[in-house]
């Protein structure tokens, strides 16, 4: 009876299991799906936001485009603005109300100091007489800077010196006065300004106090050498939008006038592409009425404006062309030495190319003077008496680089003949046209830049090749030869750009 009993409460204690685990398995089924759905929602959510996430490359790029989705969202500027400069160059953000040093005053373009004369002719990058002779520019320090206000300018003035270096020799440099009439005399005055170029005599480049960013010094600097602010150039529209209706509203002075761009007869470009990064543009905010919204907009979307950081490879450019130092070559020539320079006359052609100054003896063909100004020398393939012709000048030896290489032709009259630049190859006896014009190209200079990767060392054949009659001459001038490609190589991504 006993056996019977515990057998009989083990049946029901197995029962009661299995309805237990029945009732879990039915009950707690559609939690179980519910809290696997939830995980999986959390997990799609993660992944969603972990991919929103900017990644650490792309980081600077994000917050560019975080302010053109807030439409200049003041907070976001001024943080972006106060992360991207490093220590010792961190300028506070521009605030409601407030303008910066180099717009202050009442300067030609806020930090300029021209005089009238100068203010007719701009292009003083074509002036010679407003270079510093051979690049060499004396200068005073005002007594009332300290010892780091002096140690800052002078770090300034040697890396512009060191920046623009062409191959071991100093471009331009910065040297204390001594008995020089022509100098720069730094001192502090009402905001950050400077004369452009060598005006003569002792000339002001102020400093104040609260100039005293090293950018800032370079720029003003920049301007004594001979450089003008970029936005100035003639194809500025290309590239910026400038907002008029946020320029500031002065009763004094016409603001608008800062944003003026010129012809090509007032600034030279030096045939230079515009530089977004240059220290020499103006910033996104320049002469505002409201700081927090532009005056001047890029057109490219990412690029920053305004930088004060270091000078950009184009300000380096600009500064050794204007200066005769801009890299050049044994292979280069401008003939205002009353020669060919290096180069040297074929023996097996017909006749030889004519170094000349003025225009060409042959009326109605030719130019009237040469590609600079209209006052040097150029060479020329005379047409008349040399009908059907060809003349050819050959360069030196050049080695194996890669090379741009530039000149300037003029090919006007009814019977002009055929312009080639060639390389012949010392190792396998080929030649390759790099350049070729045939006919009537107009009475004007042109220019024309090419880039030529060299296999092997090589030298260059210049020939001209006379048309029909005698109103075919053929000039060349301003014959270049640089290692590198032609024109830089300009990074957007962000604020690399600064």
């Amino acid at each position: 009876m006993s056996t019977q009993k515990s057998v009989y409460l083990w049946k029901n204690i197995l029962v009661l299991v299995v309805a237990f685990t029945v009732f879990t398995l039915v009950f707690s089924f559609p939690r179980s799906q519910n809290r696997r759905f939830q995980i999986n929602t959390s997990w799609q959510q993660q992944q969603q936001q972990r991919q929103a996430r900017p990644r650490r490359q792309n980081w600077w790029v994000w917050r560019r485009r975080q302010i053109l989705q807030d439409q200049w969202n003041p907070d976001i500027y001024q943080r972006l603005r106060w992360d991207i400069l490093p220590p010792g160059h961190r300028r506070r953000p521009q605030q409601a109300g407030e303008i910066s040093p180099e717009e202050r005053g009442n300067r030609f373009e806020g930090d300029m100091s021209v005089n009238p004369p100068l203010r007719k002719k701009r292009g003083v990058l074509s002036d010679k007489f407003q270079r510093w002779p051979i690049g060499i520019i004396p200068y005073t320090l005002h007594k009332s800077y300290n010892t780091a206000q002096r140690s800052l300018i002078l770090k300034a003035m040697n890396e512009i010196t060191s920046k623009t270096v062409v191959r071991g020799s100093r471009c331009i440099y910065f040297t204390p006065r001594t008995h020089q009439p022509d100098y720069l005399d730094i001192k502090p005055d009402v905001g950050c300004f400077s004369s452009v170029g060598k005006n003569g005599g002792s000339q002001t480049l102020s400093l104040e106090p609260d100039c005293f960013y090293k950018g800032t010094i370079m720029h003003e600097l920049l301007h004594s050498v001979g450089l003008w602010h970029e936005q100035s150039r003639t194809d500025r529209d290309n590239y910026v939008t400038v907002n008029y209706e946020n320029i500031l509203a002065d009763p004094v002075v016409n603001r608008s006038v800062n944003f003026l761009k010129y012809s090509v007869d007032y600034i030279d470009d030096l045939g230079l592409p515009y530089d977004y990064q240059s220290i020499m543009h103006y910033g996104f905010a320049f002469f505002a009425k409201d700081p927090y919204s532009p005056t001047l907009s890029p057109k490219y979307p990412y690029a920053y404006i305004g930088q004060r950081k270091y000078i950009s490879p184009i300000d380096v450019k600009k500064v050794q062309l204007l200066y005769g130092c801009g890299g050049h070559t044994k292979w280069d020539c401008n003939f205002e030495q009353q020669n060919i320079c290096s180069w040297k006359q074929n023996t097996d052609d017909d006749f030889d190319w004519k170094v000349f100054k003025g225009s060409t003896p042959t009326a109605f063909t030719g130019p009237s003077g040469d590609n600079t100004n209209g006052l040097g020398y150029y060479i020329f393939a005379e047409a008349n008496g040399h009908e059907n012709r060809v003349t050819r000048l050959t360069s030196q030896r050049i080695p194996t680089n890669l090379y741009c290489i530039k000149l300037s032709y003029h090919m006007a009259g009814y019977t002009v003949g055929m312009l080639t630049l060639r390389a012949q190859f010392f190792d396998r006896h080929q030649t390759e046209v790099l350049f070729s014009k045939r006919g009537i190209q107009g009475d004007e200079w042109h220019k024309s830049d090419v880039e030529f990767q060299a296999r092997s060392p090589f030298q260059l054949v210049l020939e001209a090749v006379i048309g029909s009659g005698r109103e075919g001459d053929i000039a060349v001038d301003d014959i270049r030869v640089e290692p590198g490609f032609c024109n830089y190589k300009r990074n957007f991504r962000g604020i690399d750009l600064l």
